[in-house]
């Protein structure tokens, strides 16, 4: 008869006296059953998601060796729970039926396991076709629950009857997805001073450990930037013809879990500003399924200047606040040091000019080429205030002309990045003509940094 041990009973009364009593001391106190228990570690119900790989799965768990005298040998097997047991378990309480898989869907390496007297723990391991599975599940008319349901049993020794079942319970058979791990459009700034542009993602599969050979074409997707500048009303542009570099096809290894794919811009003309996008696709995989969520990467490659060192730039002039603030903030020279927690103030309480706009000037100490301007809000969720700004450029700091950009600044955390009509300067003003600030002070205006780009 096969014996069962109640878990109550055992981690109740035994479990203490196992920590606090000599080994021959609890042999005396209890019957003999109790002297080696088994179970299952990963006991009970699992959830399993079967990937159609072309080989079995495997899923290995654990029997173990317990009680007062786990020194003594041990024999357990593993069996199938009965269907009509699932159905008492599960169809009847759920209302839905729940099936066994048929048996030529998985395999057991061992049914049979005998302890020795120095061994506490057995592995078994379950292969599973998950091809033969989704085949089952395709031929049932009706919503089922399918399912394996195993249990360790024993003829002569104990088995501790709550931890004694490894159940799967599977969610459904899916063919695993390959595809770029960082998909859609990506947008990377580069400085055009510096020459090329180059960037590289990683193709591999999705959800599972890789341990196959897997290729796929790689196109570049021209119809993509017409179709997602039509939608976002944006004017990203293909880099001219014989100026990129993008690879023809993409292999990933069946000892790597990523291949790499490269691609580079090597000359962008005289274009000193401006979006440039390269999208690829991939088709024709080898094998297992193209994921259409990770099937592109659109590179966007934002040209700007070189971000010029603002060490030793003054300011020749501002609409400053010269009280209201405090010592430790408002001043000019704080939306230059770097540090985003500290903001320049515009005039609102020590000045009568406490009117938009409101200004800076600030002196490069030399001439340069200005192609961008970036500005961070105030690091306060109330006072994010700048918004509608004009900017000069100026050689003597008198003679402004015409802006060289107009843009409106979004109330939002993060550096925003400006272009501006490239200008030789040494001069730059900011001129701030509306706020984001409704709340009775709206001529508000407060910058944690700006920051200047360009060519030297």
């Amino acid at each position: 008869m096969k014996k069962l041990v109640y878990t109550a009973l055992f981690s109740l009364s035994l479990a203490p006296l196992l920590s606090g009593c000599a080994e021959d001391d609890i042999q005396d106190m209890f019957p003999a059953e109790y002297h080696k228990i088994l179970y299952i570690l990963e006991s009970g119900e699992q959830n399993v998601t079967l990937y159609n790989t072309g080989e079995p799965a495997d899923y290995t768990f654990s029997v173990c060796k317990a009680g007062s005298d786990p020194s003594l040998g041990a024999e357990v097997s593993i069996e199938t729970i009965s269907q009509a047991e699932v159905d008492e378990m599960y169809s009847l309480n759920e209302g839905i039926p729940y099936r066994i898989i048929p048996s030529d869907c998985y395999s057991i390496d061992q049914l049979e396991l005998a302890f020795g007297g120095s061994e506490t723990s057995k592995q078994v391991t379950v292969s599973v076709d998950a091809a033969l599975v989704k085949e089952a599940m395709e031929a049932e008319t009706e919503d089922t629950r399918w399912l394996l349901p195993l249990r360790a049993v024993s003829e002569n020794d104990s088995v501790n009857s709550e931890k004694d079942s490894y159940i799967m319970l599977f969610d459904g058979v899916v063919t695993p997805p390959v595809g770029f791990r960082t998909a859609g459009v990506q947008v990377y700034n580069h400085d055009f001073t510096s020459g090329a542009f180059s960037a590289s993602n990683a193709f591999g599969l999705l959800t599972v450990q890789n341990s196959w050979e897997v290729s796929a074409a790689v196109t570049l997707d021209k119809d993509y930037v017409a179709a997602y500048n039509e939608e976002h009303n944006t004017n990203y542009q293909i880099p001219a013809e014989g100026t990129y570099s993008i690879p023809g096809n993409v292999t990933l290894t069946a000892d790597a879990q990523d291949a790499t794919v490269d691609i580079s811009i090597t000359d962008f003309g005289d274009a000193k500003s401006g979006y440039f996008m390269l999208p690829l696709r991939l088709s024709d995989v080898s094998r297992f399924e193209l994921s259409a969520d990770a099937s592109l990467w659109a590179p966007v490659v934002r040209l700007v200047g070189k971000r010029f060192a603002r060490s030793g730039w003054t300011a020749t002039g501002c609409s400053e606040e010269l009280t209201g603030e405090g010592d430790a903030n408002g001043r000019f020279l704080d939306a230059i040091d770097g540090d985003i927690n500290t903001y320049w103030h515009a005039s609102w309480q020590s000045s009568p000019d406490n009117t938009l706009p409101h200004w800076f000037i600030v002196d490069s100490q030399t001439e340069r080429e200005f192609t961008q301007v970036g500005i961070v809000q105030r690091a306060s969720s109330s006072y994010k205030d700048v918004r509608d700004v004009n900017v000069y450029v100026s050689s003597d700091g008198e003679d402004w002309g015409q802006p060289t950009a107009s843009f409106t600044v979004e109330a939002k955390d993060g550096e925003q990045i400006f272009d501006v009509t490239p200008t030789r300067g040494r001069y730059v003003k900011l001129e701030f003509v509306n706020s984001w600030r409704d709340n009775g002070t709206g001529n508000a205006i407060a910058v944690a940094e700006a920051y200047f780009y360009g060519e030297d």
